[in-house]
């Protein structure tokens, strides 16, 4: 029988941490929140019944992968599960092991699961065993790291530095020669150590001109899984998606099934169980699709409707669905050259120091100092 579960701790912060506290408390259990020094003022920490501080003494980032403070909380807290939200420690083997060895629900996949998908190398392994195309890609060590570029020379430039484990576009690098390279692999090892407490990165080919596809998939423990379609989350910024749309209107149904089969045959290769998102590049150019990763997040960010079968799997598509991140950067000069092409709307305005607002329908402007704002809608 599954461990009931009375009082949940949110091991994340701000939006994502409030997020999990009102699914909480929608069905009568208690949260508790952890926060570092820096956040003791965030709005997280009063939208919960109790709250911690975590990593006393380390950094604003370091503090929320302190897997020992999260742990000691939880057990002083007598909580009886930790969601880690995504980011941090989302997809992190070690601390859902410190969860089991303390009699702790870890909500989210088992540690076996984490192991291998929780690294993008070890992910690609496992598309391989299931008969998956991947993109062509070198593991940089301590002991390659001076002969890595030769082994870069053979996948052919550009391609791109990432950060092994944990993902939001952060220690991720293009690279167009190999003067750049060195130099390229210890900045995304700099920036993957500070947001995932691990300098692990990997490089593959880059492709120019791919479209970034996901398939949500559902698991149980029982081994049935379903994918419900795709999305198409190519318009990125700095490696992060900004609009995501279900389903990617340019693929053809053929492609269609081909790659929400092949999420499918990834899944079953490791009995993957609650929700997930198995990503894919597709190469407009050659009409070829390649895995790049696996995220494990429980959570549906972003989906079609469907028609359903009997048996719980989807038919075929009847609605698009739509989601959209709004993105704040300083602009050039203090001028920004606005475009932005969705959907029945179109914006295309030179901005002097304002911003872009969405009222109602219409689009105004108003006066922002020097920041630029890309609005996105559904």
């Amino acid at each position: 029988l599954m461990k009931k579960i009375g009082k949940i701790l949110a091991a994340n912060r701000s939006e994502i941490a409030i997020r999990i506290f009102r699914a909480a408390e929608e069905s009568g259990i208690k949260t508790a929140a952890i926060y570092s020094k820096e956040d003791r003022f965030a709005i997280h920490r009063f939208k919960t019944d109790e709250s911690y501080l975590v990593g006393e003494g380390k950094g604003p980032i370091q503090a929320y992968l302190d897997i020992d403070s999260i742990i000691k909380i939880a057990k002083d807290a007598k909580v009886d599960a930790i969601h880690p939200g995504y980011g941090f420690l989302s997809e992190s083997p070690e601390l859902a092991e410190q969860c089991e060895k303390n009699d702790i629900t870890f909500i989210g996949p088992s540690k076996e699961i984490l192991k291998r998908f929780g690294n993008k190398t070890e992910a690609k392994k496992v598309a391989e065993e299931a008969k998956v195309g991947t993109v062509p890609s070198v593991l940089v060590t301590k002991e390659n790291l001076k002969s890595v570029e030769k082994e870069v020379e053979k996948i052919g430039y550009p391609v791109i530095v990432k950060a092994s484990w944990g993902g939001g576009g952060r220690g991720m690098r293009v690279v167009r020669s190999s003067n750049e390279l060195i130099d390229q692999i210890t900045t995304a090892q700099s920036e993957s150590l500070k947001a995932f407490g691990k300098d692990e990165v990997f490089i593959e080919k880059f492709l120019e001109d791919a479209a970034h596809i996901e398939v949500q998939i559902l698991g149980d423990k029982h081994g049935n899984i379903i994918h419900l379609f795709e999305r198409d989350c190519s318009l990125q910024r700095r490696h992060q998606k900004i609009i995501e749309r279900a389903p990617a209107h340019f693929l053809e149904n053929k492609t269609r099934e081909e790659i929400c089969n092949a999420a499918i045959k990834i899944a079953k290769q490791v009995k993957y169980f609650g929700a997930g998102t198995v990503e894919f590049l597709f190469d407009k150019k050659s009409g070829e699709f390649y895995f790049i990763e696996v995220m494990c997040l429980n959570g549906i960010r972003c989906a079609a409707a469907y028609v359903w079968r009997n048996n719980f799997a989807p038919k075929k598509i009847i609605k698009f669905k739509t989601k959209n991140r709004i993105v704040v950067c300083e602009p050039y000069k203090n001028q920004v050259k606005a475009t932005l092409q969705i959907p029945s709307i179109y914006i295309d305005t030179k901005l002097d120091k304002k911003i872009a607002k969405l009222t109602s329908d219409k689009f105004s402007l108003v006066d922002s100092g020097n920041m630029h704002l890309c609005i996105n809608t559904t």
